[in-house]
């Protein structure tokens, strides 16, 4: 319709034959006659209706405002309504009539009585600029609106009385819940987001800040859809504040994938039970309120005997379908609001609150019972096992959550060796102190190397999936050395020091040695090495350590970046809002964080959206399997989506072959660490 708009097309409108000709012989000595077309329209009603009821368009419109067969100014209307020309005015001295017809539209006004060539060339000149500028703001609004239209993003500008000003739908969002020009904002939401709203904006309207992704829910022909709404004051040409505009985005898909990492990081996938990390976190709040309300409890592990002959004489696939078999058993059995979990392939543990050992040991029983006599029939086959089940209670075994899991394990193994198919309960007096006595043991040895310098620095490649030959970082990992030089496992060290309070001393030992091998590299050696230091959640209660190794860091002067803390055991976080305060101090030295062990739980994106970190660590736990597990594919691939958004780098750890390899550069992680890259070495790769 704009295509030869460089081209003059001039309409006349009403004038007698007389003033026709004047004007047309003007607008001809006012511009190329070979580029100008001129057409007139009678002061006929029908013959103005009809003609502006086609698809006409025209540069330059000129009315006599003296028409008799049609209102004027509503035919300024229905030309600016349809964007067909730019409109001057031929009147007499009529101004009621001229300013209706400037309120509709029109811009430019010729008397009769002084018409000149000169006038007209300086009215025709107004004109054709006007047209020009309103075509290219037209043409930038259908751009934007072409543009908008292809999403599914809600334009929407609002007054104070939180009414509709403007609004622009994307063709994706068609259907919308309720909105329209003029109606309450609130009203394109569901109803239950009316008063979340009215709370938000009357904040607002009292001190005008722009906000972002608030979230509501609202409705379309599609069902529930999730809004991320962002906004910002509005102000007139006056200064005054008188509104808001801002845009809403339909986050639904980003929602359903965030629920689907949820549900796996808190879930078994095969028996759809909680997984080991949830019921730890699930373990330690029930103990936590049983403490508060001086109730008692029970906790049981409940073992399949010899489940390894399933699988050894049918197959996996078999196998998982009788983990299935036993989880329904265990919803069936158990009570509601008892938490029953899959810890390892073949253990599950039922957390029971606000029940006495021996009203346990009846339910307990009847769970011996019903597995013993439940068969899966597999083709021709009807395949059985019992459980041993052990069993301790709470306050009266231990008042936290690592001495009754272990107080339970030993129950389940005195359970077997008494010939399986039944329920033992913790007997401290058949429990000999050989595990205390080897933790305290363990305690003497550390602090042992401690004082006297038998920890040594042991450091694994992380590397650039899409360059593995560059090693971007190494993460610090901690060895001690027995006085016959020997190197001593670190995952037995490590559970005696968090279990008797040692983890701080050892935070410090391997976060001070570091920084001083980093700071000798980069100013002795001229080499810059990345390193990943591992901080417990635990040591962020410890304000002196946290400022002691912000003072290290600083007096290091190293490049920003070159220090990385990894948070691990992040369930130990007890002061979220000190843990924050503490990266913000440490940041401003220049210090990266990584989250450590992300998806294994629901805690992992509660503390990634609320902690400033740099880098999630995804946990090997869905990487070692994921080329033959599509479940942990589809984890490990949304773990990623969610962090792609959320603008933090993805490490995957454990990475133990090529193909693994492969995969995660395919999917998109940024990184790779596992012994395919390297094993931990007490020097760094050459």
């Amino acid at each position: 319709m704009y295509n030869n708009y460089d081209r003059s097309t001039v309409l006349l409108v009403g004038f007698d034959p007389l003033l026709q000709k004047q004007l047309h012989e003007y607008i001809l000595k006012s511009t190329t006659a070979s580029d100008t077309e001129i057409m007139a329209l009678d002061d006929d009603k029908k013959s103005i209706d009809e003609h502006f009821k086609t698809d006409v368009f025209y540069n330059i419109i000129l009315i006599n405002t003296d028409l008799d067969s049609v209102p004027v100014d509503s035919l300024c209307r229905t030309i600016a309504h349809q964007f067909i020309g730019s409109m001057i005015l031929v009147s007499d001295y009529n101004d009621e009539i001229v300013h209706s017809c400037i309120d509709h539209g029109a811009t430019i006004v010729l008397r009769k009585e002084s018409l000149s060539e000169c006038s007209v060339k300086d009215a025709m000149l107004a004109a054709k600029h006007n047209f020009d500028l309103r075509l290219r703001l037209k043409l930038a609004e259908r751009r934007f609106s072409d543009m908008v239209s292809n999403t599914s993003d809600w334009l929407w500008e609002i007054d104070l009385d939180l009414n509709y000003v403007y609004f622009h739908i994307g063709n994706k969002s068609q259907g919308m819940y309720n909105s329209f020009q003029g109606e309450k904002f609130y009203k394109s939401f569901l109803p239950d987001e009316e008063h979340r709203i009215q709370r938000l904006f009357k904040r607002l309207f009292k001190d005008p800040q722009p906000f972002q992704t608030e979230e509501f829910w609202g409705r379309d022909l599609s069902g529930k859809i999730c809004w991320s709404v962002s906004g910002v004051p509005v102000y007139d040409l006056e200064g005054k504040f008188v509104g808001y505009r801002g845009i809403s985005r339909n986050i639904s898909a980003e929602k359903n994938s965030q629920n689907q990492v949820y549900w796996l990081g808190n879930h078994d996938p095969i028996t759809g039970l909680f997984n080991q990390t949830r019921f730890y976190n699930e373990l330690s709040r029930t103990i936590q309120n049983l403490r508060k309300y001086e109730r008692e409890g029970v906790l049981a592990i409940v073992d399949i005997d010899q489940f390894k002959l399933i699988n050894s004489q049918y197959n996996n696939e078999v196998g998982d379908n009788y983990l299935m078999h036993i989880g329904n058993i265990l919803k069936k059995v158990i009570r509601q609001g008892d938490i029953v979990s899959r810890i390892t392939s073949d253990k599950f543990s039922i957390m029971m609150p606000e029940i006495s050992v021996e009203e346990a040991k009846i339910i307990l029983d009847g769970l011996v019972k019903e597995v013993a006599e439940s068969k899966m029939v597999y083709r021709n086959a009807k395949i059985s096992a019992t459980i041993s089940v052990g069993l301790v209670g709470f306050p009266e075994h231990g008042i936290n959550s690592s001495e009754l899991v272990r107080k339970a394990e030993v129950a389940t193994t005195r359970a077997k060796e008494k010939g399986r198919n039944r329920i033992h309960l913790f007997n401290p007096e058949e429990h000999n102190d050989s595990v205390i006595a080897k933790s305290l043991e363990m305690i003497d040895f550390i602090s042992d190397c401690l004082e006297n310098d038998r920890l040594v620095l042991y450091y694994q490649p992380i590397v650039l999936l899409s360059d593995t030959n560059h090693v971007a970082r190494y993460e610090v990992l901690m060895r001690m050395i027995d006085r016959e030089g020997n190197v001593v496992p670190p995952a037995e060290l490590i559970q005696a020091a968090e279990d008797f309070g040692m983890h701080t001393k050892i935070d410090t030992e391997v976060a001070t040695q570091a920084i001083t091998q980093a700071k000798k590299w980069y100013h002795e050696d001229g080499k810059r090495v990345v390193l990943a230091i591992n901080l417990s959640g635990l040591t962020f209660d410890d304000d002196e350590l946290i400022a002691k190794l912000g003072t290290m860091v600083k007096n290091a002067n190293l490049p920003k970046g070159t220090i990385v803390f990894e948070i691990t055991e992040t369930a130990a976080l007890r002061d979220l809002s000190k843990a924050q305060t503490a990266i913000a101090d440490l940041k401003r030295h220049g210090c990266c964080f990584a989250l450590d062990d992300f998806g294994t739980g629901y805690s992992s994106f509660h503390y990634v959206k609320n902690l400033d970190v740099d880098f999630i660590k995804i946990d090997g736990s869905f990487i070692r399997n994921m080329t033959n597990s599509s479940e942990d594919h589809v984890f490990v691939k949304a773990l990623y989506n969610v962090a792609s958004e959320m603008k933090i780098k993805t490490i995957a750890e454990m990475v133990e072959d090529l193909p693994t390899a492969e995969l995660l550069n395919e999917i998109g992680i940024d990184y790779a660490q596992g012994y395919y890259f390297g094993k931990p070495k007490p020097t760094l790769i050459d």
